[in-house]
């Protein structure tokens, strides 16, 4: 039986089950995405945030610096005081926003899987999305199918696969970086999630029916998809051995 193309959407309910960061961990997701992986969306979403924390903190430590300066009378009341306040707790804003960001960084560089996940999620949803459209289009011009019943299902088939997967390296990977990588209750069996990937791979790459010459390109970024989730994986999962 052909599944419901919305059924194959890795909705946000699914995917807060197995990862629901907190803010700073939200923040370190976004530095590794903008930075490490280069993103460019999250470059940006990077840039706001440390303008905003940036303008807070200035905005925190410019009164108490005032407040200091008219209580101990260090600085002149005159503009050239005022300069210096300005200066001091600039400065001091980002001093902090220095040492705030190297402990980000630190939390980015071990959340960077799991922002590669996060990014493979997105190129998943926008490729079923795509597979969706597709179909769609040949049904509304009264087409025969681009493929038969047999093709759809196993395709189906294929990106549920790779939906399994995608939330159980999520799942396994939020496990190891919030509790301790030495515990053994962990959520999946990391090398039977390998084997579960590879025989993912072999499911879309020999597929039992005759590809349509018009899915092949859709096809190619689901191996692709499969490929760059494997790789990620695995090479992760040797560095901890």
């Amino acid at each position: 039986m052909i599944q419901s193309w919305k059924e194959l959407i890795i909705s946000r309910e699914e995917l807060e089950q197995k990862f629901t960061p907190s803010m700073i961990s939200h923040w370190a997701i976004a530095l590794a995405t903008g930075l490490i992986l280069g993103e460019s969306q999250a470059l940006s979403t990077v840039c706001k945030l440390e303008g905003s924390c940036l303008f807070l903190s200035f905005i925190f430590n410019f009164p108490l610096v005032l407040i200091l300066n008219r209580n101990s009378n260090l600085f002149s009341n005159n503009v050239q005081g005022l300069v210096i306040t300005l200066a001091i707790a600039l400065s001091l804003s980002a001093l902090y926003l220095i040492i705030f960001n190297y402990y980000l960084w630190q939390r980015a560089k071990q959340l960077k899987l799991l922002s590669a996940l996060l990014i493979k999620v997105r190129r998943y949803n926008q490729l079923v999305t795509s597979f969706q459209l597709l179909t769609e289009i040949h049904t509304l011009r009264s087409h025969p199918s681009s493929l038969d019943q047999k093709s759809l299902i196993e395709l189906q088939r294929a990106l549920n696969l790779t939906k399994n997967s995608l939330l159980k390296s999520i799942e396994l990977e939020n496990h190891l970086y919030f509790h301790n990588s030495s515990n053994t209750n962990i959520p999946h069996n990391p090398v039977q999630l390998l084997a579960d990937l590879e025989d993912n791979l072999a499911t879309i790459i020999t597929p039992t029916a005759e590809r349509d010459s018009e899915y092949h390109e859709l096809l190619n970024e689901a191996i692709d998809l499969g490929v760059s989730l494997h790789q990620e994986v695995q090479k992760c999962w040797n560095l901890r051995q």
